[in-house]
């Protein structure tokens, strides 16, 4: 784990930080070492374009939710952990809606992906449509259902 990613996900506003181990955004693989917050909220996304994502947890444990192309109802999810076989995961989903919720203190994981790198994954319609109030309250029913689901306490 990184002490450097650490303390910049600490002073982000989006309380995450990576380091990128490809040379250029163009390159056909894309390898990042990325370090995530419990607080931190990723908002539901999709990737288009046959991108695929492979994760390989080093520190903690997260929730991988996925949810309806149309509708903000959650269709899946699976608990990855460093402690256990989700350690390593492969996202074969990465065309619906998804986001991670971070069940310990941080998440630290190796993300590959194929490239080139897009500068933002595709918005999700019924998402972008949500006031900042529904999001917040999005965000707490997605973080409560992973909790709840995966025996978490607070």
């Amino acid at each position: 784990m990184s002490t450097k990613l650490k303390n910049e996900a600490a002073s982000s506003p989006n309380r995450r930080a990576r380091t990128c181990f490809h040379p250029t955004h163009s390159a056909p693989l894309q390898a990042m070492e990325i370090y995530v917050l419990s607080d931190a909220w990723i908002p539901p996304h999709v990737h288009e374009n046959n991108r695929h994502e492979f994760y390989y947890l080093i520190k903690g444990k997260a929730a991988l939710v996925w949810f309806d192309q149309n509708n903000p109802v959650i269709s899946d999810s699976i608990l990855l952990s460093s402690d256990s076989d989700t350690r390593a995961f492969y996202n074969d989903k990465a065309e619906q809606p998804h986001t991670f919720v971070i069940l310990s203190e941080f998440l630290s994981f190796i993300e590959c992906s194929n490239g080139p790198f897009i500068q933002s994954p595709s918005a999700v319609r019924w998402y972008t449509s949500f006031t900042d109030s529904e999001r917040l309250d999005f965000w707490a029913f997605v973080r409560s259902y992973a909790r709840d689901n995966y025996d978490v306490t607070e």
